[in-house]
C-alpha cells in the first residue's frame, strides 16, 4: 500500500502548500531541549540506576506500584507495566494517577464555607515515535482538567450528584454528567493546543494515545482517545467501557472531515472507502464502496482518478492505516507528522477528542473482586475481555488464600506477564505457544469498592470520612525503593560518568544469564520459573484462558451490556 501510495504522490507532485505550525525541520526540532526529562512513572520508585537495568529488552522485567509490600495507589488500586522486546530504545507508555480537591469558588446563601468535591483520576498514555508525548501529557492533562472543571464547579455543587439543572430562561437542560463530559473534553483539546504550542520551543517527539477513568461524586467516567481499552468486571457483567479509535472504525468521522473541506488533501486522497484495495484493472468495472455521511455499502463504476486517488483510510485491524502513516486517529501530538514526500500534514484528521462513557457508582453492591481494567494495546492484543476476567479472578482468589495484602498490584503483574509472555530461547511466546506481546504494557487493576465515596480509603489505606471534609493528599509517593525493585549492584557495575549512549548495554547486563539466580531477580518477574511466574502459570492456565481464541477474536463487547455512550 505505501509503495502505491508514494507512486501516486510522485506523479502528481508535491503539494505546494506550506506546511502549518512548526517552521524547525527535523534537526533543528531534535536539538530543542527536552520538555521533561524521561523517566518512568513517579510511583514505580526507580532509579535512574535501576532503570538501566529495568529498560532490559532481554528480560523484560516487570515493574508494579507497591512498596514493601503495601499498597500505594489511590483506591488500593495496582499497576504493572514492562518495556518491549526492541520495537524502540525506550518504554513509550507513561501513567499517572492521583487525588484533587475542587474547591467552589463562592460561599453558601448563608456565608458558610461550601463542600469541596473530591476527584480521583488514572491515566495510561501509549506513545508512539517517541516519548515525548506521552510524557508531557502524564505531566500536564490533568492541570487541564482541574482547570475546566473549576470553571463549572459551582454548577456541579448545585447539582451535587443530580440528574438536571432545569432554568425556564433557558432553552436546554443541563446534567451534571453533561458538565463533566464538556469539562473532560475541553481539557483534552487545550491540552492538544498546549502541545502544539510548546514544541516550538521544546523538543516533543511523537505523540501518544489517552485513556483515563476520573471518578467524582460516585461517577466513572472513562475519557477515551486511541486504541487503549478499559473493561469492568461486575459480578458475572462484563462491561466495556471504551472503544478502540483504530483508522477502521473511525473512518466516518475521516470521511466525512475529508468531504467538508476538500483542500485537506489537496486532491491526493479519496474519500470513499472501498472494500478492498484498487488496481488498474479495476477501471471501468463495478466495486462495494462506502461514501462520506453513510453506514451502508453501495457499488460504484470506477474511474481512472478512482485507481489514482488512494482512500484516506485503507486496511483492516491492526494493519489499517490513515493516509498510509500511521495506525491510531486519535490521541495528543503527532503535529509534525506529513505523508512521506510530500508536505501534507496528517494531524488535520487526527483528534484528541475523547468518547466519555459514564458507569454510574450509587448504590451498587461491589465485592472485593469486581474491578476496572486499564491497559494499552499492548495487554488487550493478546487477551479478550473474558479471558482477563479468568486471569484477574484467578489472580486474586490466589492471593486471598496466600493472605496477599497486595492482591491489586499482583492481578495487575499476572495479566501484564500473561500478555508479554517469556522467553525460553525461541522469542517471546504465550503458554500456548503463540507470539506474545512484543509492545510495552501497561496495565491498572482499580477495585470498584474503593472508589465509591461510602468506602473511600486513603493512601495509607485507612477509611477517610464520607462528607469529604479532609481531602486526601494526592498519590505523590516519598519512597525510593519498590517491593520489586532489585539491588542491582548484584549484577550491573554502575558507572556514575557512563557514556548515556551505552546506557542499558554494561557488559555485566550483557552477561546477565545469572540474573535468575539471585534471590532479589526472582522478586522482580525474571524470565525463568520463579515462584511469581509460577503463581502467574497458574493464572494462564485457568480454564477460560486455555479456551481463549487468537487475538483478533476478542470482540465480546456484544455480550456485555451497553454502558451509556456519548455520540461525537
Amino acid at each position: 500500500m505505501l509503495s502505491k501510495l508514494f507512486g501516486t504522490l510522485k506523479n502528481k507532485g508535491s503539494p505546494t502548500k506550506p506546511h502549518n505550525g512548526n517552521p524547525l525541520n527535523d534537526k533543528e526540532r531534535s536539538n530543542l531541549p527536552e520538555r521533561r526529562p524521561y523517566s518512568r512513572p513517579e510511583f514505580v520508585h526507580l532509579s535512574e540506576d535501576e532503570e538501566k537495568v529495568f529498560n532490559s529488552h532481554d528480560h523484560r522485567i516487570i515493574l508494579t506500584s507497591s512498596d514493601e509490600g503495601k499498597h500505594t495507589l489511590p483506591s488500593k488500586a495496582g499497576y504493572a507495566e514492562c518495556i518491549n522486546g526492541g520495537k524502540s530504545t525506550r518504554n513509550e507508555d507513561q501513567a499517572t494517577t492521583g487525588r484533587f480537591m475542587l474547591t467552589p469558588q463562592t460561599p453558601n446563601g448563608d456565608g458558610s464555607q461550601r463542600k469541596p468535591i473530591e476527584a480521583t483520576y488514572f491515566c495510561i498514555f501509549d506513545g508512539h515515535a517517541g516519548t515525548g508525548a506521552a510524557m508531557i501529557a502524564a505531566d500536564q492533562l490533568i492541570h487541564h482538567l482541574k482547570e475546566m472543571l473549576m470553571e463549572v464547579v459551582d454548577y456541579l455543587l448545585a447539582l451535587d450528584g443530580d440528574d438536571l439543572f432545569s432554568n425556564s430562561n433557558n432553552h436546554y437542560d443541563v446534567t451534571f454528567d453533561s458538565l463533566v463530559r464538556g469539562a473532560i473534553e475541553e481539557a483534552f483539546l487545550s491540552f492538544d493546543n498546549h502541545i502544539a504550542s510548546e514544541r516550538k520551543t521544546y523538543h516533543i517527539p511523537g505523540g501518544c494515545t489517552a485513556i483515563m477513568a476520573l471518578v467524582i461524586l460516585n461517577r466513572l467516567y472513562l475519557a477515551h482517545a486511541g486504541d487503549c481499552r478499559a473493561v469492568a468486571y461486575v459480578g458475572e457483567e462484563i462491561i466495556e467501557l471504551s472503544q478502540e479509535f483504530t483508522p477502521e472504525t473511525d473512518a466516518p468521522r475521516i470521511q466525512t472531515l475529508a468531504e467538508s473541506n476538500p483542500s485537506l488533501t489537496h486532491g491526493i486522497f479519496s474519500a470513499n472507502c472501498y472494500h478492498r484495495p484498487l488496481m488498474k484493472k479495476d477501471i471501468g468495472t463495478k466495486l462495494l464502496y462506502r461514501p462520506p455521511r453513510s453506514s451502508g455499502w453501495y457499488c460504484k463504476t470506477l474511474t481512472q482518478k478512482d485507481v489514482e486517488s488512494p482512500p484516506l483510510v485503507a486496511g483492516r485491524g491492526k494493519w489499517a492505516r490513515l493516509m498510509g502513516v500511521i495506525g491510531v486517529t486519535r490521541g495528543f501530538g503527532d503535529h509534525d507528522l506529513t505523508v512521506p514526500s510530500t508536505n501534507l500534514i496528517v494531524k488535520p484528521f487526527m483528534t484528541a477528542m475523547p468518547e466519555i462513557r459514564v458507569l454510574n457508582l450509587e448504590n451498587r453492591d461491589f465485592k472485593e473482586e469486581d474491578v476496572l481494567v486499564m491497559g494499552c494495546d499492548g495487554l488487550w492484543d493478546f487477551i479478550s475481555n473474558e479471558s482477563m476476567k479468568a486471569a484477574v479472578r484467578t489472580s486474586m482468589m490466589q492471593s486471598k488464600e496466600e493472605n496477599d495484602s497486595i492482591c491489586y498490584t499482583t492481578a495487575a503483574k499476572d495479566i501484564v506477564h500473561f500478555a508479554r509472555g517469556d522467553n525460553l530461547g525461541r522469542g517471546w511466546k504465550m503458554t500456548d505457544g503463540r507470539d506474545a506481546s512484543f509492545d510495552d504494557i501497561s496495565a491498572f487493576v482499580i477495585p470498584l469498592l474503593h472508589l465509591t465515596k461510602s468506602n473511600r480509603i486513603d493512601d495509607n489505606n485507612q477509611e477517610l470520612p464520607a462528607d469529604g471534609n479532609e481531602p486526601p493528599a494526592t498519590s505523590q509517593m516519598n519512597n525510593s525503593e519498590s517491593a520489586d525493585s532489585i539491588d542491582i549492584s548484584e549484577y550491573v557495575n554502575i558507572d556514575h560518568n557512563e557514556n548515556p549512549e551505552t546506557s542499558g548495554k554494561t557488559e555485566s547486563v550483557e552477561r546477565s544469564e545469572n540474573v535468575e539466580k539471585t534471590e532479589s531477580v526472582e522478586k522482580t518477574e525474571s524470565v525463568e520459573k520463579t515462584e511469581s511466574v509460577e503463581k502467574t502459570e497458574s493464572v494462564e492456565k485457568t480454564e477460560s484462558v486455555e479456551k481463549t481464541e487468537s487475538v483478533e477474536k476478542t470482540e465480546s463487547v456484544e455480550k456485555t451490556e451497553s454502558v451509556e455512550k456519548t455520540e461525537l
